[in-house]
């Protein structure tokens, strides 16, 4: 009779878990492989997070793109072209960094969702934020390559949250949203970046005291953030986080680019805008006599940056082998891409992440790596969902509804995950203070 007992003990013990309810919009691992429509996550996640965010666990509440934007390229100029969010005012704070960098920290102080701009104009800047220290959850965000508290998503985000009554800031790259370059050193999608993030966080929390602090990281952000909570474990830092159209393989998204028509219109693009950051900080790279000097390296030692070449260059590449690259370490730039490629250290994630990307995005790519990044990989973390649209394109998410509007399906499943991965019904009353206020 003990041997009997043990045995179907035993046999009860070793039932895997299993979620209780079931989401019609969770993917399989044929799905993921083909990059299906659909959320893919363990049991464990499923349960915890996707009953409270309704877009993501009903197909009649999923994103749906306008007819004339299922493909990617239209989707992603159309929306970089056509889109109008809420004109958001900001302060802007200076954080020194240990290299003297500095840092841009633009905090909210008031948004206007009925007053619509689709230009940089829709960021207005005051002197002096309100710095009490109410405890109120703070939301950082974090642009795509090279942008910044102006982009028209990040306002639209930025108003969203706002909204809801959390406390809001932009956190622009070194370089980006016109903030000052004060060392020869600008940014990665890891080295150093997560650095700044940290030194951003330490500064939120000193200046405000947060009862939480979250961010959302879109595109090379989306990849710095989810570095960032690879590299804090499960340690004070992030208490959680949204990475969207991120790059996760960044070899694979690079290649991708050497297209003929994605050479000519996003790397010309985006290669041109940082080569005109490079223009601006140049004679930091440079001795007295105007000529290439060695400048300290992040991690200890020096580097000649090629700046008359990142100075001219057309393409993102072309800017990390002259400049990123050497300056953060790596002897090429394929190492440096391997290196800071996000998927990869998702299995470390020891924090609450929603991962939501494009099928059809022509930018930001990512691959199947089986037992790194792959349906079984995110299965097994408790702390991660990520989130495939067939449509999107990258940084755009336009809603059918409103074409031009922001993107309103992504804003609010990010802010919903955030809600019920981060806060308590304490931080919930005190956003509602925030918002009768």
């Amino acid at each position: 009779m003990l041997l009997l007992v043990r045995r179907c003990t035993s046999s009860v013990t070793l039932r895997p878990p299993r979620a209780t309810t079931f989401f019609k919009t969770r993917g399989t691992a044929k799905d993921f492989d083909k990059q299906e429509a659909g959320v893919y996550c363990g049991d464990a996640a499923a349960e915890r997070y996707l009953g409270a965010v309704p877009g993501l666990n009903d197909w009649s509440r999923w994103h749906e793109s306008p007819p004339a934007l299922r493909n990617g390229h239209a989707h992603t100029i159309f929306a970089a072209k056509c889109r109008f969010t809420a004109r958001v005012t900001y302060a802007r704070e200076f954080i020194d960094t240990p290299d003297g960098g500095t840092l841009a920290l633009d905090v909210v102080v008031g948004a206007d969702e009925d007053d619509v701009s689709r230009n940089p104009s829709g960021a207005t800047f005051v002197k002096s934020p309100a710095t009490t220290s109410d405890g109120a959850p703070f939301l950082v965000l974090l642009s795509g390559l090279g942008g910044g508290s102006q982009d028209t998503y990040v306002r639209g985000q930025a108003a969203a949250a706002h909204a809801r009554g959390w406390r809001v800031a932009v956190l622009n790259m070194r370089s980006c949203a016109e903030s000052p370059v004060t060392s020869p050193r600008f940014f990665s999608a890891r080295r150093g970046s997560t650095d700044d993030v940290r030194a951003a966080g330490d500064r939120i929390r000193e200046t405000y005291g947060p009862s939480r602090l979250c961010a959302i990281g879109w595109s090379n952000s989306g990849t710095i953030v989810t570095n960032a909570l690879a590299e804090q474990g499960d340690a004070a830092g992030l208490d959680a986080a949204c990475c969207l159209a991120a790059p996760l393989d960044m070899p694979t998204s690079s290649a991708n680019l050497e297209k003929p028509f994605h050479r000519n219109v996003y790397d010309r693009s985006i290669g041109g805008s940082l080569a005109e950051k490079v223009r601006g900080a140049r004679d930091l790279f440079l001795d007295e006599a105007g000529r290439p000097t060695a400048v300290p390296a992040w991690g200890g030692g020096t580097f000649v940056a090629d700046v008359d070449r990142a100075a001219a260059a057309s393409t993102i590449r072309d800017v990390d082998e002259a400049i990123t690259a050497p300056c953060f370490g790596f002897e090429t730039v394929d190492a440096y891409y391997a290196d800071a490629s996000a998927d990869q250290r998702v299995a470390a994630v020891a924090k609450p992440l929603l991962v939501v990307n494009a099928a059809d995005d022509p930018i930001a790519r990512f691959t199947t790596k089986r037992g790194v990044f792959d349906f079984d990989a995110l299965a097994a973390n408790p702390n991660v969902v990520a989130a495939v649209t067939a449509h999107g394109g990258h940084l755009g998410w336009c809603d059918a509804a409103a074409p031009c509007g922001p993107p309103s399906w992504l804003q609010e499943n990010a802010l919903d995950f955030l809600d019920v991965a981060a806060l308590d019904a304490a931080d919930r009353a005190a956003l509602a203070r925030r918002r009768a206020a």
